[in-house]
């Protein structure tokens, strides 16, 4: 690794930091939230002075790049602004998302290789320190009484389960898409292990939604390093998987509303004898639904977890939709979701572009796998929006691959002159 590259990974890794925060230092460590948010605006600043000390057109495109995306955060706070008058808070949203973005399409751009090693090894500590304390604690580091009183949720060092599964999804796909990239042992070794502790961790925790993202994610990452992208991967085009996406959400939507009739829910309850809510799921979307009916233009705003369970009526007890995208029509209305959708659109477009190349046909596959499990849960995990931010830098991937020499091109892609 040349000097260049150290420095580099140093500044990847700072960076990526600045917007982790997990669960158990957040909650035990005293002054942990205002330390986070200093050092984030600090790197804010950073950030901004590096990208604008010498601008140019390739600064332009870059963030023009993340131009939906902030579109949508923006129309979320001005809609926030003018329901509830909650300026700070969602001025820190609109700040914090554009910042992953900015950091991910800077990083892919300056050296993808090194940023996607980067992003990897700090996910890759977080998700290892997260299965000791489950593997020590599997009854949680720590506990949180639900605001209706019932049992206690159990928390781990990432949180609560349903976000720490996501964590696995990032992971897996990072390690192979930079495995695939670099195709070393050490890297092939690491990817392994992420699945292996990621599973471990799903299972003891009881996340279905985090074993079925870890198993389809490397799944996918292996048929693609075992066929060479050739083949079924190569013609699974990204706007293939957004009709999946679009069929299920779509799919979940009418099953929500066939369950909350009275006549459906006498026969599967009474004639049937069963009680089928996804885990409490149905009632939640049911409840969420209801309310965007009333408000679908505009939406209700951002109201934060206390505020989205007190309009749902703590249904089953939870604090938001348990559906990133229903979660964006509540608070967004249809106008959050159609920039939303053209947001997807944009990195599959992106994908698909570049889908002959391994390591971006990985990150499309765990693009695919990502936006399956949020269609049953709603997830703004720390690293998210990096993902989204390295998925629209595929073209920085394929830079990187033809800078290799012809010889090594061969020899990665099992062939030799």
């Amino acid at each position: 690794m040349s000097n260049q590259s150290r420095k580099n990974a140093v500044l990847f890794t700072l960076g990526t930091l600045a917007v982790t925060r997990p669960g158990y230092i957040m909650e035990k460590v005293p002054f942990a939230n205002q330390c986070s948010r200093l050092y984030f605006f600090a790197s804010v600043f950073v950030l901004l002075v590096i990208l604008f000390r010498k601008f140019t057109t390739s600064t332009a495109k870059s963030i023009l790049r993340i131009a939906i995306p902030v579109a949508l955060y923006l129309w979320l706070s001005l809609r926030t602004i003018i329901a509830h008058g909650a300026i700070a808070e969602m001025l820190y949203r609109l700040l914090y998302y554009s910042y992953c973005l900015l950091l991910a399409t800077f990083g892919m751009k300056k050296d993808p290789k090194t940023f996607l090693r980067s992003v990897r090894n700090v996910l890759f500590v977080l998700v290892v320190l997260n299965a000791v304390t489950i593997i020590l604690k599997p009854d949680g580091l720590y506990t949180l009484t639900k605001m209706t009183g019932e049992e206690d949720n159990r928390y781990w060092f990432l949180g609560f389960k349903n976000g720490i599964s996501k964590y696995s999804v990032f992971l897996i796909t990072l390690s192979g898409a930079y495995h695939l990239l670099t195709r070393k042992a050490k890297d092939f070794f690491i990817f392994y292990i992420s699945f292996a502790v990621s599973v471990i961790s799903a299972v003891m925790i009881e996340s279905s939604g985090g074993l079925v993202g870890a198993c389809l994610t490397f799944l996918i990452s292996v048929f693609v390093r075992k066929t060479k992208n050739s083949g079924i991967m190569s013609m699974a085009r990204m706007r293939n998987y957004a009709i999946v996406i679009a069929f299920v959400f779509a799919t979940v939507v009418l099953t929500t509303s066939l369950l909350t009739n009275p006549l459906v829910v006498y026969f599967v309850t009474e004639v049937l004898g069963e009680k089928i809510t996804l885990s409490g799921r149905l009632p939640i979307w049911a409840a969420v639904l209801q309310i965007v009916s009333q408000h679908f233009i505009g939406g209700v705003g951002y109201l934060g977890g206390e505020g989205n369970a007190r309009l749902i009526g703590h249904t089953a007890n939870t604090v938001d939709a348990h559906d990133y995208y229903l979660e964006f029509l509540l608070e967004g209305g249809i106008i959050a979701f159609t920039i939303l959708v053209l947001f997807f659109l944009q990195m599959t477009r992106k994908l698909d572009k570049y889908r002959k190349n391994d390591s971006v046909a990985v990150l499309a596959g765990g693009l695919f796998t990502l936006m399956l499990v949020l269609i049953a849960e709603n997830c703004n995990n720390d690293f998210m929006w990096i993902f989204f931010g390295i998925c629209l830098s595929a073209e920085e991937i394929e830079r990187e691959r033809l800078k290799m020499p012809l010889d090594v091109v061969l020899e990665k892609v099992g062939l030799r002159r």
